[in-house]
């Protein structure tokens, strides 16, 4: 791929040792074992030649994949060459988006003396500081939106930072100016609950939470906070009843800000990371060739994750290559041989390979790992459905559906096996159920017409 060959001649643009004190160290890329790639390099004179160059100390070859130890080699022989904001810069960015903080600290540190006015050193200093400095990232965040009034994503960290050193009429301050451009952002919309909750204003922490559940009505932090305002007002029962609602969702982190500055430095960074972020947005766009192009990218970096193996899967299945798709859910059951999702897309792939007896093995399998997942069972039952084995189809999605007893998709195969076993009237009583949940399901309008016919 293009970046291997983009390692194999690194030593040749920067040089290797020999004497030279100005000559990084020489980076090989060598065969490890499971298919993985892993760096080379006389570490100690390696890091040697970055304090002398009085660049960060650099990562060991066990920190950061065989690419990002290449890209990061590579930045650090540009800068020792000629040290600009454009080669620090790069360092940095290599360094943030492939988890080097402490690193990308100083490199950011660097950047601000060199240009003080540039608010994109100053937003990332504060992002990098998130979580082990709050003052220092309050700091380099409130530096940040002085030098450029309309970047929303730094009011919305400075909002968050705030909160954390307990300013929060700053922080109040900071959100209300993120809203004003970022307004159906998760994250700012939480940012005013927590003010509201810190103040005590229970009322406009309400109005607050309403405003994030309308935006996603599962998002359980915001669910667990309607509790607590109910909770507060005196309100007990409807405070029960929003926690029982929170038990039944999963659970949910809070989303960083929609951030150009920091997604630009994730692309720079050619890391797992934005891969893997690229790919999330890819899929939820249904642009999944390029998905698939991504996830590769994962897999370049990271061949041994059989969650990723089970990604590139499924949408090698999407695009319509089963042999590769069948390769990828192999290799996942492979590397983790209890990963009960990896067996559940392996017996799908079977399936529509026309490998029935080893498809339905391969969701029993699944079963037998998680007996608890509804969608295992579900899965088998579709299977058997595909091998028209109605009566044991049946019994796997009835026990699914129990655990899941509004999924669509189960219930149609349950419909379809009442049909065809000729309990016509069951098979009704399902197809109804299925048009309370979506009246428009044109399957079940069809399904109907025929049992009517």
């Amino acid at each position: 791929m293009k970046w291997m060959a983009l390692l194999a001649t690194l030593a040749a643009m920067t040089g290797c040792g020999g004497g030279d004190s100005d000559a990084i160290p020489e980076l090989r890329i060598v065969s490890g074992p499971n298919d993985t790639k892993v760096a080379q390099i006389d570490q100690a004179a390696y890091a040697a030649f970055c304090r002398e160059h009085d660049l960060p100390a650099p990562p060991v070859p066990q920190e950061v994949d065989h690419l990002a130890f290449g890209f990061i080699h590579e930045a650090n022989a540009a800068a020792a060459r000629d040290r600009s904001p454009k080669t620090i810069g790069a360092l940095a960015m290599f360094y943030d988006g492939n988890g080097a903080r402490e690193s990308a600290v100083q490199c950011y540190e660097m950047l601000v003396v060199m240009e003080p006015d540039e608010a994109r050193w100053w937003h990332l200093l504060g992002r990098a500081r998130e979580g082990v400095d709050a003052r220092a990232a309050v700091e380099a965040l409130g530096k940040a939106v002085t030098l450029a009034t309309d970047n929303a994503a730094g009011y919305a960290r400075l909002g968050d930072q705030l909160l954390a050193i307990d300013d929060v009429g700053g922080a109040a301050e900071a959100f209300d100016r993120a809203a004003e451009t970022l307004g159906e952002d998760i994250f700012v919309r939480f940012g005013l609950v927590r003010v509201a909750i810190a103040q005590e204003n229970w009322d406009e922490a309400r109005r607050c939470v309403q405003a994030v559940l309308a935006l996603d009505p599962s998002f359980k932090p915001a669910v667990n906070q309607m509790a607590a305002v109910h909770r507060a007002r005196g309100e007990l029962d409807d405070a029960r009843q929003w926690l029982e609602r929170a038990r039944q969702l999963e659970e949910s982190l809070i989303p960083s800000p929609r951030d150009p500055i920091v997604q630009a430095m994730m692309e720079q960074s050619k890391s797992a990371n934005y891969y893997n972020a690229l790919m999330e947005v890819l899929y939820n766009t249904r642009q999944y060739r390029h998905a698939y192009d991504a996830v590769l990218q994962i897999l370049e970096r990271q061949p041994n994750l059989a969650v990723y193996q089970r990604n590139a899967a499924a949408l090698a299945k999407l695009n319509g290559n089963l042999d590769a798709a069948l390769a990828h859910a192999k290799r996942a059951v492979e590397l983790n041989p209890k990963y009960a999702t990896g067996y559940t897309v392996l017996g799908e792939l079977l399936r529509d390979l026309g490998r029935m007896d080893e498809a339905i093995d391969s969701a029993r399998s699944a079963i037998d790992l998680d007996p608890v997942d509804p969608m295992n069972y579900l899965s088998l039952g579709a299977i058997l459905v595909s091998a028209r084995h109605f009566d044991a189809a049946l019994v796997e999605l009835e026990t699914g559906l129990a655990g899941a007893p509004d999924h669509i998709a189960g219930l149609c195969l349950k419909a379809q096996c009442l049909a065809e076993l000729q309990r016509r009237d069951e098979a009704r009583a399902v197809l109804g159920r299925i048009l309370q949940l979506d009246p428009a399901n044109a399957w079940a309008l069809r399904a109907r017409e025929r049992l009517d016919s």
